[in-house]
């Protein structure tokens, strides 16, 4: 139904069926996705662990491993991204590591879980930006949250060194735009 959704919506946005994880493929069945290698794989989806035979091969279907360069940046001729988001049901870094770091970003938003099992998996991925020169924002996106904060609040952004996404003085630029809002 959200596919649908979305497909109406952006008519002329890309497509791309497959996930984010360090094999080939993840299995999907009716309970959800299992992992080809171990439960301790980094997977863009939620990983119900490894397969080890509880997955009927009648009900499953392989989903195939996406890598960010190759499969998707590359083929679209992209050589820059505005905003990046990513908001998965599994852990970010599972995409963040198939990122094709010659694409520069100036904003990503990543949403983390605040699950214990990931914060590690959290931390690495937080260093992988850092290491490919982003920082994490001095501002606080709840501040744009409105009333439904609990939509937003796991968000951290991180934006690319050196890039400052408002205006050169964003108090002289407050002031003009209150002042003429009125």
């Amino acid at each position: 139904e959200k596919f649908q959704q979305l497909t109406s919506n952006r008519p002329d946005a890309y497509n791309f069926e497959g996930g984010f994880c360090s094999v080939d493929n993840m299995i999907h069945d009716h309970q959800g996705f299992w992992s080809t290698e171990s439960k301790g794989e980094v997977t863009s989806e939620k990983n119900l662990g490894h397969m080890n035979g509880a997955v009927t091969v009648a009900t499953s279907s392989k989903v195939p491993c996406l890598s960010l360069e190759s499969d998707i940046l590359r083929p679209l001729d992209i050589t820059h991204i505005d905003v990046l988001v990513i908001q998965t049901s599994g852990l970010p870094l599972a995409t963040i590591r198939k990122m094709f770091w010659n694409v520069r970003v100036d904003i990503w938003i990543v949403l983390f879980d605040e699950e214990p099992a990931s914060l590690t998996y959290h931390e690495t991925a937080r260093s992988v930006l850092s290491n490919n020169e982003y920082v994490q924002a001095e501002w606080d996106i709840k501040r744009w949250c409105g009333e439904d904060i609990g939509k937003c609040r796991r968000n951290e952004v991180w934006l690319r060194k050196g890039f400052n996404p408002l205006p050169g003085n964003p108090e002289r630029f407050l002031k003009r735009y209150l002042r003429n809002g009125k």
